[in-house]
């Protein structure tokens, strides 16, 4: 979990008055799931073809960056020491 209020905030303004378990709680109440994808294609539906590409642009940049902290950690066992 992030230590610095401005990594909080630029995720969710709640993080500029709660933190820990309190945000946490917060957060799952505000955003309790992973949309599914036909809530976001409906949310699509009405969007230009411009909103479209630039969405799968940054899924696409999202799913790289996702890509390469797993493949990272993969390489610390608990202890945080490399795996050989």
């Amino acid at each position: 979990m992030p230590t610095h209020i401005e990594e909080f905030v630029a995720i969710d303004p709640l993080a500029l008055f709660f933190r820990g378990r309190v945000l946490q709680i917060l957060l799952e109440m505000k955003h309790p799931h992973v949309p599914s994808v036909g809530d976001i294609a409906k949310a699509l539906e009405n969007a230009t073809a411009e909103e479209r590409n630039a969405a799968l642009s940054r899924a696409r940049t999202l799913g790289t960056y996702a890509k390469n902290v797993e493949e990272a950690a993969q390489k610390y066992g608990a202890g945080g020491k490399a795996v050989a």
